[in-house]
């Protein structure tokens, strides 16, 4: 027993000592100056690159347009970080820069966001960033750290670090866990019997979900902010249902995390940054609507060139375009449309990851497809026309090859008039209204 009793001292300054060693590690960081060039580092929106000037140490810095990220795993929920940078903002182009913790559970949930206070000013100098201390929060496994330059134009960022500032409150719960062995099990027990309700999500099959139509630029409306009229759409080309939550839309600036809403197969759902101002515009609209809390999309889309992507809740790509003078998603990005006019496939849910796959939709039909239109005009002459329609959309969709089939054959035009293709979509979407 008194061997026993004074082993329990020794065990206890080899725990403070292993919890030293963590805190002593430093920087948690891969190549956090940037001498390795991007290892460890990719890019969330927009493009970076390593240059060797300005730099603010060693011969290698990032500039950034739009977002850089990397994770770090293995961090410890109640513990205290902080997060710095050096930054050149000067660039009348970027509007601020910052650097975000975002907190992941095991499965890749996001737990929470922490941002430090943006830098608006211009200098030509390296400028400190920092964000904390902060406490990782509940459940957190992995944190996702993000160097953020808002804007069209480029900042540079240098010598980052995230440092365990202070240890995780177990570290002082350990004497009462020596004290009763056996209950040691059982908190272990639990923390692993915790990751399966939120499993790590299997990534989806290429074009099974799409930013199907965008209009980006809505036609001149006094009174409302242009940013609060932009839309996306998405596109569940599966033959089961989605849940969208957690899912993120991001432009070059900003990211959007969709809440719970789930997509039922062959379904279409708008993506707005305010609902009053989108049904101003489109009174008669009966279909699906997601409103985001901040009532843009991103940071509110550039007329000029922009980007929307689209990412699974553990940061999969699962979709993006890109138009105007933004390169970052095509090399031969969609060209600008006209003011109130949108972008959309054709046909839905086509994907070859080419801005060919879009058109401009001078009528845009958010909630839906315009193929009917196409279809209704020839009779007998399309029937060949509405096959390789289907050819291409036989996977995304299994509304569209549908209704062509039965056109033929019913009776000549009358028949044809009387396809309401948009029925097919209307039947799901008071499913929607009911949830």
């Amino acid at each position: 027993m008194s061997r026993r009793s004074t082993l329990w001292p020794l065990c206890l300054l080899v725990i403070l000592c292993i919890t030293a060693v963590a805190l002593a590690r430093g920087n948690l960081l891969t190549n956090p100056g940037f001498e390795a060039g991007k290892s460890g580092w990719v890019s969330l929106a927009g493009s970076f690159e390593v240059v060797s000037s300005p730099v603010h140490g060693g011969a290698g810095a990032a500039k950034v347009r739009g977002t850089i990220a990397q994770y770090v795993d293995n961090v410890y929920a109640g513990a205290g970080y902080t997060f710095t940078a050096w930054t050149v903002k000067n660039d009348p182009a970027v509007s601020s820069v910052r650097l975000v913790l975002d907190w992941k559970d095991a499965g890749g949930n996001s737990l929470r966001r922490d941002a430090s206070s943006p830098l608006s000013t211009n200098s030509p100098d390296y400028r400190q960033l920092t964000l904390g201390p902060v406490t990782a929060p509940a459940g957190a496994k992995r944190v996702q750290v993000i160097l953020e330059s808002a804007g069209s134009g480029y900042s540079y960022f240098d010598d980052a670090a995230l440092d365990m500032t202070s240890p995780p409150p177990t570290a002082t719960a350990t004497p009462t866990a020596t004290a009763t062995p056996p209950p040691a099990p059982s908190p272990t027990r639990t923390a692993t019997a915790t990751p399966p309700p939120t499993p790590t999500p299997t990534a989806l099959p290429a074009g099974a979900l799409t930013i199907n139509e965008l209009l980006y630029q809505p036609a001149p409306s006094p009174g409302t902010p242009e940013a609060h009229r932009e839309w996306a759409e998405l596109y569940n080309a599966l033959p089961v249902s989605l849940n969208l939550r957690d899912f993120r839309l991001s432009d070059g600036e900003d990211t959007d995390a969709l809440p719970a809403f789930v997509l039922p197969p062959g379904g279409f759902v708008v993506i707005v940054g305010s609902r009053q101002a989108f049904l101003a515009d489109y009174p008669g609209f009966i279909g699906l609507l997601i409103e985001l809390g901040d009532a843009e999309l991103g940071n509110g889309l550039n007329n000029a060139g922009d980007a929307l992507i689209l990412r699974d809740p553990v940061g999969r790509l699962v979709d993006a375009l890109s138009y105007g003078d933004d390169a970052s998603v095509f090399a031969t990005p969609c060209p600008l449309v006209a003011a109130g006019h949108s972008l959309e496939r054709e046909p839905a849910g086509w994907d070859t990851d080419r801005a060919d796959d879009f058109v401009e939709r001078e009528t845009p039909s958010p909630g839906g497809t315009p193929a009917p239109t196409p279809t209704l005009t020839p009779t007998s002459t399309d029937t060949a026309t509405a096959t390789p329609s289907a050819t291409p959309t036989a996977t995304p969709s299994a509304v569209p090859s549908a209704a062509p089939s039965p056109a033929p054959t019913h009776t000549p035009t009358p028949t044809a008039t009387a396809t309401p293709e948009p029925t097919p979509l209307r039947c799901f979407l008071p499913l929607l209204r009911r949830g």
